[in-house]
């Protein structure tokens, strides 16, 4: 996972027009009966109606996957390579749990459906198989109320990658495997499956594939092709570790010797 900047982007028109206008309703919605939001989920309920037409419209998701450089604001694997991707909410909208072993809880965060800093592009595995509802808080307590709608006080245990702190200096790889360093690290990669068979695996291939290089060049280091092969390999290095590159923080994890040399 790494850091996704925002800043620079203006945010998408549908989602300043047609998106606080559904805001505004279902803020309106929740005012008027607010109780009828709160039943467990058995129970009938009044429910909110969110618009993938709006959070997810062609403008949201095409400036996401520019600003994401195509990857999973999660596991950083390519996502158009294999789908078309889910805009995910970081906080989910319409109900969330505490824990795996909590009742979903609703409403969720519906104000912030439509929200741009809630919004990014995800792999259909984190999303839908992985995360799903969960969104745990370091203290459920200080969960935003849905009148007062304040996420200010809100530490959730989940790593935002659009958040304040450097995702890289919570999750860490030892080889293809994630590791943590912190009690948000570890909530993270368990959650969102980080560290599942499959991703492994597609991350150790990426990686065998310039450990090789790096090995001809450890071989070749005392004959005349030396210079060459550690062009090579450092021309395929800064590739690597580039923020647009697939699996880029496994890389820096993995190579930080040679990062002084490029």
């Amino acid at each position: 996972m790494i850091k996704i900047d925002k800043g620079n982007y203006k945010t998408p028109a549908v989602l300043l027009n047609e998106g606080v206008a559904e805001r505004n309703a279902n803020s309106a919605l929740y005012e008027g009966a607010s109780a009828g939001f709160h039943l467990t989920n058995n129970s009938t309920r009044s429910k909110f109606e969110f618009s993938s037409d709006i959070y997810a419209h062609d403008t949201v998701k095409e400036l996401l996957k520019h600003i994401q450089s195509h990857k999973c604001c999660f596991c950083e694997a390519k996502i158009t390579h294999i789908s078309y991707g889910d805009v995910e909410h970081f906080r989910p909208k319409a109900a969330y749990k505490q824990d795996e072993n909590s009742n979903l809880e609703y409403p969720g965060y519906f104000w912030l459906a439509y929200e741009w800093s809630n919004l990014y592009l995800s792999c259909q595995i984190c999303n839908g198989r992985n995360k799903l509802n969960y969104f745990p808080l370091e203290d459920n307590l200080n969960r935003a109320n849905p009148l007062l709608r304040d996420i200010a006080l809100e530490d959730p245990s989940f790593i935002d990658p659009g958040g304040n702190i450097n995702p890289e200096d919570h999750i860490s790889f030892h080889g293809a495997i994630p590791e943590s360093s912190t009690a948000k690290g570890t909530i993270t990669i368990k959650y969102l499956g980080l560290d599942r068979e499959e991703l492994n695996e597609d991350r150790l291939e990426s990686l065998a594939r310039l450990r090789a290089l790096e090995n001809i060049v450890e071989i070749t280091a005392d004959s005349i092709k030396a210079p060459e092969a550690r062009k090579r390999f450092l021309d395929l290095l800064e590739t690597c570790v580039s923020e647009w590159s697939e699996y880029s923080s496994m890389f820096k994890c993995n190579f930080k010797t040679h990062l002084a040399k490029i």
